[in-house]
């Protein structure tokens, strides 16, 4: 059920939104389809917000360009603070004891992307995204809000990508995930099986902070990861990488452990390979390919293990 106040779409309770198959446009967020829309929408700069027990987003989209999307699953029986600011709402979790699940799969795009890239927060115990996007990309002359994503444990796999890129003159926003258990990041996207390969490169699941090709923005955003274990697996990545002359923006790691194992690999085994002959393995990386500088990788482990 929802209610439509002002410049403010709020559903509340279980929430489940069926979709349908389609295919990514690219890799790091670009995604393309000739089909009907299929999901929930609001007016470009308004707020659409999904507050509520667990929730299930199995493909359709939710778009809110230059607005801000709220995903908010509360397993306790608590009120969820909302405040007006001029951009929009706010919502505050302060007096919730416990916290559900959120699912996104099946090419679900969760997109707050615009000329000034919109603003996407998820709060969760167990946050799963499979083979979907979440993105707050800049597409114009302002600077992007970004994304942030707190939890007990995230999960992105088969391809799953958050992303905070900016292909214009606007700043990227940056891209900030606590959570207090665990982050696992892995796989990519596949079709038969094998993996789906663009211009030779797989889709594989991560973070991004990317500047493209073209852009004119000075800087890309930045990630900043916290949590007690931190894994890549099977070739996923973080990265912040600038394609321009504007800088790469700068990941900041606190953790526990922190493991990258694997690459990328057909099904029989074999590793996918460039044409160079170097396989996609598991990186957390800041680099540039044209002009502009790397951003700069720091890394804070409270306990012993990294590998």
């Amino acid at each position: 059920m929802g209610d439509q106040v002002g410049q403010f779409l709020l559903f509340y309770g279980w929430v489940e939104q069926v979709g349908r198959d389609r295919l990514f446009g690219g890799t790091g967020g670009d995604m393309g389809t000739d089909d009907p829309f299929v999901g929930l929408s609001v007016n470009p700069g308004q707020t659409l917000a999904l507050i509520g027990g667990d929730i299930s987003l199995p493909g359709g989209e939710l778009p809110a360009p230059r607005g801000h999307i709220e995903l908010g699953s509360v397993a306790s029986p608590r009120l969820v603070q909302l405040t007006t600011t001029v951009t929009g709402w706010r919502f505050g979790y302060s007096d919730v004891s416990a916290f559900g699940s959120i699912q996104l799969s099946d090419v679900a795009d969760v997109d707050a992307s615009s000329e000034g890239g919109g603003r996407i927060r998820l709060q969760g115990d167990r946050i799963q995204i499979s083979n979907s996007l979440l993105r707050a990309n800049t597409l114009g002359n302002q600077n992007g809000d970004g994304i942030v994503i707190r939890a007990a444990q995230l999960t992105l796999r088969d391809g799953a990508q958050v992303s905070v890129n900016t292909s214009a003159a606007g700043q990227g926003g940056n891209l900030s995930v606590i959570a207090s258990d665990s982050i696992e990041l892995s796989g990519d996207r596949r079709r038969n099986g094998e993996p789906l390969l663009r211009g030779g490169s797989p889709d594989v699941s991560g973070l991004f902070a990317r500047v493209e090709a073209g852009a004119s923005a000075r800087r890309g955003g930045n990630i900043a990861i916290t949590t007690d274990r931190l894994s890549l697996l099977d070739g996923a990545q973080i990265s912040t990488k600038t394609s321009s002359s504007g800088a790469a923006g700068s990941i900041t790691v606190q953790a526990s452990e922190v493991d990258l194992t694997g690459v990328v690999r057909f099904v029989a085994g074999q590793p996918v390979l460039n044409l160079a002959g170097l396989g996609f393995p598991s990186t957390l990386s800041t680099f540039s390919a044209a002009d502009g500088r790397s951003g700069n990788l720091a890394m804070k482990l409270r306990g012993t293990h990294s590998s």
